[in-house]
C-alpha cells in the first residue's frame, strides 16, 4: 500500500491498483491521474516516490518516470528539485500542447468536431463576450477586416474566421470548456486544407453568406452584448449545419 506523503490531515491511506506489464505508460499516468483524484490530493501535496509508485504498480521505474513526465508537461504535478513530486495546477494551454495535431485528427471526425464546437460555443458565448477588454475587441476586428479582403480576393479565409472566433471565447470562465474549444480550432485548422472542405468553402455564394453572418456577429460582439452574439451565432452555425449535414444540438436542448 502507498500511503501519500502529504502535510494535509484527514487523508486515508489509499491503494494504486496494479496495471498489467504489458500496459503502457499512458495506463500508468491514468492511474495515477485517478489516484490524485480519488485522494482528494489539492495543489501542493507531496505524491509518492517514483520507487514506491513502481513497486505498487509492478511496473518498472523507467515506465513510471516516463508517465510521470506526462501529467507534469500539462501541470497535472508538479517536481522540486531535492525535495519530490507534488501535485500541480492544471493549464489549459498545456494540456491542449502535449497532443498532436495527427493523433487528434485520427481520434475525431468532421461532424464530431463541429456539433461539440458548436454547442460550446453557443452555450458560452453570452458571458464570454461580456468579457472582452478593448484590445480583444481591436484584434476581433482585425481579423474580420481580414477576411473581408481574402473574402473579395477568393482566397481561403479559415484563419481568419478561426481568429475571431478564438478572440470571442477567449474569457470563458471554465477551463475544461476551454481546453475543448481549443482541441476543436486546431483540428478546424488542420481540416481546412482538405479537398471537400475547400469545395464547399470556396463557393462564391458560401463565401459571401459566411461573410455576413460573421459581420453580424462581430457587430454584436463588439457591443458586448452577450444575448445578440449568441443569436448570431445560432444562426450562422445553424446554416454551416446544413451546408456541411451535421446536427446542430442546441436547436434540441438549448431552447
Amino acid at each position: 500500500m502507498v500511503s501519500e506523503p502529504t502535510g494535509r490531515p484527514g487523508l486515508t491511506e489509499r491503494e494504486l491498483e496494479a496495471v498489467p506489464r504489458v500496459s503502457v505508460h499512458e495506463e500508468i499516468r491514468d492511474r495515477l491521474r485517478r489516484f490524485i483524484i480519488d485522494s482528494g490530493l489539492a495543489p501542493g501535496d507531496r505524491l509518492p516516490g517514483e520507487a514506491a509508485i513502481a513497486l505498487r504498480l509492478g511496473v518498472g521505474r523507467p515506465a513510471v518516470r516516463e508517465a510521470l513526465r506526462s501529467l507534469e508537461a500539462v501541470g497535472a504535478i508538479a517536481t522540486r528539485q531535492g525535495v519530490g513530486r507534488f501535485v500541480g495546477r492544471f493549464e489549459p494551454a498545456s494540456y491542449v500542447r502535449n497532443f498532436t495535431t495527427e493523433s487528434l485528427v485520427e481520434a475525431f471526425d468532421e461532424r464530431e468536431l463541429m456539433e461539440t464546437r458548436c454547442l460550446l460555443e453557443i452555450a458560452a458565448v453570452p458571458a464570454a463576450v461580456r468579457r472582452l477588454t478593448d484590445a480583444d475587441l481591436a484584434e476581433l476586428g482585425a481579423y474580420l477586416v481580414e477576411m473581408r479582403r481574402l473574402v473579395a480576393a477568393g482566397e481561403p479565409y479559415l484563419e481568419a474566421d478561426l481568429g475571431m472566433h478564438r478572440v470571442m471565447m477567449r474569457h470563458v470562465d471554465n477551463r475544461l470548456i476551454a481546453v475543448m474549444l481549443d482541441v476543436t480550432y486546431a483540428l478546424a485548422s488542420r481540416w481546412a486544407g482538405q479537398p471537400e472542405w475547400e469545395d464547399r468553402a470556396g463557393r462564391e455564394a458560401t463565401r459571401r453568406v459566411d461573410l455576413a453572418e460573421h459581420e453580424a456577429l462581430a457587430a454584436a460582439v463588439l457591443r458586448r452584448d452577450g444575448a445578440a452574439a449568441q443569436a448570431r451565432l445560432i444562426d450562422h452555425f445553424g446554416t454551416t449545419a446544413k451546408r456541411a449535414g451535421f446536427t446542430l444540438f442546441w436547436d434540441q436542448i438549448g431552447k
